[in-house]
């Protein structure tokens, strides 16, 4: 998407896989098999801040909103590199309600953050 757009992309990685200087948030296990059979592990993600240009909008694409806990880490990851909720638009492939990742979001401080899902799962 990037490239089609000709914007810049920034990736948000498992810690250790990004060359330093990164700053870090703590992400607990957000997939729902993985948290029910395996307890709460809690893993960090890393991006690197100065890649982040604070005076612009941020799309950040992700596969699933389910808990929130994932694009919470990565909200909390973008607001310490300067950008502002209000300033972020999170597009999510498919998002499942009844797990109530945006009360997640909302609870923790992102709730000017705009959440666009392409396919929505009510009920599972």
């Amino acid at each position: 998407m990037a490239v089609q757009f000709d914007i810049p992309l920034v990736l948000i990685r498992k810690a250790g896989k990004l060359p330093p200087p990164t700053i870090s948030s703590s992400n607990s296990a957000s997939h729902i098999f993985w948290a029910t059979t395996r307890g709460l592990e809690e893993e960090r993600i890393e991006v690197d801040p100065a890649l982040i240009s604070k005076a612009r909008s941020v799309v950040v694409v992700d596969d699933v909103l389910a808990t929130g806990n994932t694009l919470c880490a990565v909200l909390s990851l973008l607001t310490q590199a300067g950008i502002h909720d209000s300033d972020i638009t999170v597009m999510v492939v498919a998002e499942f309600p009844a797990h109530r990742g945006r009360e997640m979001l909302s609870r923790s401080g992102f709730g000017r953050a705009q959440v666009q899902s392409l396919l929505v799962f009510e009920g599972l």
